[in-house]
């Protein structure tokens, strides 16, 4: 009984020590987060956001946040897609990645059994293949992840290398007629 009050003593005084810290350290802006020092310094070489306009091979895109601390800000920019290859990210057969995740585990568990042996890194598998497309397979209201040769952080405009439709579920109409409840 005595083991288990220290231990609720111990995690009362810990909360009480985050709690406090959390309190000290100052935020740099209305949202209450703290930037990670040189976090505006990094180059930013891909965003994603998605496709307001396309006009000729231009692609004007509405981006998420580039930063942590851009909590609800948006930004536009326009890409130039002349010369940047173009892909869509299209699920995998479940069957090839349940596969593919049982060889993963297999690496992973020989891999923990001889830790000082390290042949290559392991990675896990990707659940979506990326498969070719071209311009014309863009549409306004899509998401895309754009990547160039430059950093972008503060260019309006800039030429894209690559260009990706990002994956999105298909939903059945049927499912949109169901209404949403949830209980508290």
């Amino acid at each position: 009984m005595r083991k288990k009050m220290n231990q609720v003593v111990i995690i009362l005084i810990t909360a009480l020590i985050f709690f406090i810290l959390g309190m000290a350290v100052p935020s740099n802006n209305e949202e209450g987060f703290v930037a990670m020092p040189g976090i505006e310094d990094m180059e930013i070489m891909t965003i994603s956001g998605d496709i307001q306009e396309i006009n000729g091979d231009k692609i004007v895109l509405k981006i998420y946040p580039l930063y942590p601390t851009s909590v609800g800000s948006s930004d536009i920019r326009t890409i130039e897609t002349t010369g940047a290859k173009f892909y869509k990210f299209v699920e995998k057969d479940q069957a090839q990645y349940q596969q593919e995740m049982k060889e993963f585990d297999e690496k992973i568990k020989a891999q923990m059994e001889n830790p000082e042996v390290m042949i290559e890194p392991i990675f896990p598998p990707e659940m979506f293949n990326k498969q070719d497309v071209i311009f014309s397979d863009l549409k306004v209201g899509q998401q895309i992840t754009v990547t160039a040769k430059e950093d972008i952080k503060d260019a309006k405009q800039f030429s894209a290398e690559e260009v990706i439709i990002q994956f999105t579920p298909i939903i059945i109409e049927d499912a949109l007629d169901v209404p949403l409840e949830i209980e508290i």
